[in-house]
C-alpha cells in the first residue's frame, strides 16, 4: 500500500469516527472554488520569496570569498 493510500484509509476512518458520511457525495465537497484575491496572491509571493531568500543566503555565503575563507579557517583549526 502506498503512503497516499495508507493516509487515505487513516483519514477516512477519522472522518467516520467524527460522524462524517464520506460515501454520501451530497454531504462532501470535493473541491472548493475561491475567488482570486490579488492581495492574497501578493502575500503568498512575498512569503515564498522570504523562504527562498532564507534558504539561499547560507548557500550564497558559503560560495562567497568570505564564506570560503571562513570554511578554510575552520578546517585548519579542526586539523591543527
Amino acid at each position: 500500500m502506498t503512503n497516499e493510500a495508507f493516509s487515505r484509509v487513516k483519514i477516512d476512518a477519522q472522518l467516520r469516527d467524527q460522524g462524517w458520511d464520506i460515501a454520501n457525495t451530497n454531504t462532501v465537497r470535493f473541491e472548493a472554488r475561491c475567488r482570486d484575491v490579488p492581495a492574497l496572491r501578493v502575500q503568498q509571493h512575498q512569503a515564498i520569496a522570504k523562504a527562498e531568500a532564507a534558504f539561499q543566503a547560507p548557500l550564497a555565503w558559503g560560495f562567497s570569498a568570505t564564506g570560503q575563507a571562513a570554511m578554510w579557517r575552520a578546517q585548519e583549526e579542526a586539523t591543527a
